[in-house]
């Protein structure tokens, strides 16, 4: 964007949804996050994924182009009185259905995108027969078989003598059902389905089309988030999401958390791995090999950090990071005030996991070295800060930096 001015980018930025920026950001800052070479911290399709099921929330823009290609087609059918709808049919479709276009005629780019995406749109559009005007016998689902020219075959319309272009009310004579004799066994279970269907009435008003929701239901509307979440490639919920994503929390610091629980940080033992060749002795208390698990928090310097802040506020702390969130979960109630605990303990882990890091980046690219009591003590700072920026709602009630001061009061 930098042959943009500046007002032209600020309006861009200020259009731009938050995801967007985040977007943005990762493409244009986080080039390691996103390298496809080999020893990328995070591949792309993890990074897409819900945060709950540990990814960062980001929503791939081909998937975004396919939900914006199925909403267009939804329209042809729900918004039938539309201009375009009547210049597609009668120009593009010609009086074809949507499903069964063949798609002989020269056509634009934009249609024959919409066409390519048929196959997917017929497993999302369902049809609630009315008078059966509108729907195609042959190419809508609006039986339990799905498209009857799916399910009977190419000899389905010779067999059933209904033309490919017919509607449902074309296979009805004096309002009921009107069909030869079944020639297959498909087509003798299709006339016995049938029969508990009824026939199209004009009292029952025009023919409606439903979209298919998450739960599997049918509905008379269009859910950008519901058909996203039905295309996507769905990952096991993780049990430390709610730990790592939380609206008390510092953005970069819950990234480097997220990032130590997936095990990519580029501690030394990853880069040795990598072929680089580097000091494999953890710098901050130099006695073993510098892993994300000795890190967090096996390493003496960073539990000297660590079990101090945190006993005061949690019991029975553990020294490994992958055992943090079950026991944040598992040990914290959730009766207020006591609540506070769990959101002042996630905090504080975000906080020490944070500044262990950036201590360990310190002493290797700028050789400079930081106590942990004074590391404790900036911590301790960023804490009251932080939770300064929370009030509570009720003045009679206990404020996240009012527990943490009792907190941090009580003797080790």
């Amino acid at each position: 964007m930098e042959w943009l001015s500046f007002g032209v980018r600020f309006l861009c930025y200020q259009k731009l949804s938050t995801k967007r920026l985040t977007l943005f950001a990762l493409l244009s800052y986080g080039t390691t996050i996103l390298s496809l070479a080999q020893g990328a911290r995070v591949s792309w399709s993890d990074i897409c994924r819900p945060k709950s099921e540990g990814g960062l929330g980001i929503r791939k823009l081909e998937d975004f182009e396919t939900v914006f290609r199925l909403k267009q087609v939804w329209d042809l059918f729900a918004k039938d009185g539309s201009l375009w709808y009547a210049w597609l049919h009668r120009y593009i479709f010609r009086r074809k259905s949507y499903l069964g276009n063949g798609g002989y005629t020269p056509l634009s780019w934009t249609i024959r995108k919409l066409l390519q995406i048929r196959p997917l749109f017929a497993q999302f559009i369902r049809c609630s027969i009315g008078d059966g005007k509108k729907a195609s016998f042959w190419y809508d689902s609006w039986t339990e078989f799905g498209p009857l020219i799916v399910f009977l075959g190419s000899t389905g319309p010779r067999d059933l003598r209904i033309r490919k272009e017919a509607k449902v009310i074309d296979a009805t004579r004096d309002g009921d059902w009107f069909f030869p004799g079944a020639r297959s066994p498909s087509a003798e279970m299709l006339l016995l389905s049938l029969t508990n269907v009824p026939p199209p009435d004009s009292l029952r008003g025009s023919d409606s089309f439903l979209w298919r929701q998450p739960q599997g239901t049918f509905a008379d509307s269009f859910s950008t988030t519901g058909t996203w979440d039905q295309i996507r490639v769905t990952s096991p919920q993780v049990p430390w999401a709610s730990v790592v994503w939380f609206k008390e929390g510092v953005p970069r610091y819950s990234f480097i958390h997220w990032l130590a629980l997936l095990d990519r940080l580029p501690t030394r033992d990853r880069l040795r791995s990598w072929g680089m060749n580097v000091p494999a002795t953890c710098v901050l208390c130099s006695s073993y090999s510098e892993t994300n698990s000795h890190l967090f928090f096996e390493c003496e310097f960073a539990r000297s950090i660590w079990l101090p802040l945190a006993s005061k506020v949690l019991p029975n702390t553990p020294l490994l990071l992958s055992h943090t969130s079950s026991w944040i979960l598992n040990n914290t109630p959730t009766s207020a005030p006591h609540a506070h605990g769990k959101k002042i303990i996630r905090l504080l882990l975000q906080s020490v996991i944070y500044a262990t890091w950036r201590e360990r980046n310190a002493r290797i690219f700028t050789d400079t070295h930081t106590s942990a009591a004074a590391i404790k003590l900036s911590i301790d700072r960023t804490m009251r800060d932080r939770l300064l920026s929370y009030p509570t709602q009720d003045s009679r009630s206990v404020t996240l930096l009012q527990y943490y001061f009792g907190c941090m009061s009580l003797p080790l």
